[in-house]
C-alpha cells in the first residue's frame, strides 16, 4: 500500500508540474485542476470497477464527458477560460479516462490472469511497465503536436 500512496503522488505532483509548466497562468489555477482530476479519479474509477464487475462493460465514454462537464464549469468558476480553460479541461478529461479505462483493463487483466495461473506481483510488474512505456509515448506525442501546432498558446 505505501508503494500505491507513493506512486500516487509522484503522479499528482508530475501532474501538477506539467499544469504549472504548460497549461495554467497560476499556481492556484494548478492547485484547482489537480484537485479536480483527484477527486474526479478516484470517485470515477470506483464506479468504473463497481459497473464492470456488475454489467461487465466499462461506462468510459459517459464517465469521460461528465468529466468534462464538471471540470468546465469549476475552471470557469476561477477564471479559467479561453485556450488554457480548453485545454486544462480536455487534459482533465484525457486523465479521468484513461484511469477509467486503465482499472477496467486492470480488474479483467487480474481476473482473467489468475484463473491461468499467474501471480499478482508478476501482473502488478508488467501492467505497471506498460503504463510507464504507454504514459511515455503518449506524452511524446502530445509534445510533438504541440511543437507542430502549439496547443499551449496563451
Amino acid at each position: 500500500m505505501v508503494w500505491i500512496v507513493v506512486l500516487i503522488l509522484l503522479t499528482a505532483i508530475a501532474l501538477f508540474a506539467f499544469f504549472v509548466l504548460g497549461v495554467v497562468p497560476t499556481i492556484g489555477q494548478a492547485l484547482v485542476a489537480l484537485l479536480v482530476v483527484t477527486i474526479i479519479l478516484f470517485l470515477f474509477t470506483t464506479v468504473a470497477a463497481n459497473a464492470t464487475a456488475i454489467v461487465g462493460t466499462n461506462p468510459v465514454s459517459g464517465m469521460t464527458l461528465m468529466t468534462l462537464i464538471l471540470s468546465s464549469l469549476v475552471l470557469t468558476q476561477i477564471g479559467l477560460s479561453g485556450t488554457s480553460g480548453m485545454v486544462s479541461a480536455l487534459i482533465i478529461g484525457g486523465v479521468v479516462c484513461h484511469g477509467v479505462i486503465g482499472c477496467w483493463r486492470i480488474y479483467y487483466g487480474f481476473k482473467s490472469r489468475l484463473l491461468a495461473g499467474s501471480t499478482p506481483k508478476k501482473q502488478e510488474t508488467w501492467k505497471f511497465l506498460g503504463v510507464l512505456v504507454s504514459a511515455a509515448t503518449v506524452g511524446g506525442v502530445i509534445l510533438v503536436l504541440n511543437q507542430a501546432y502549439g496547443f499551449n498558446r496563451r
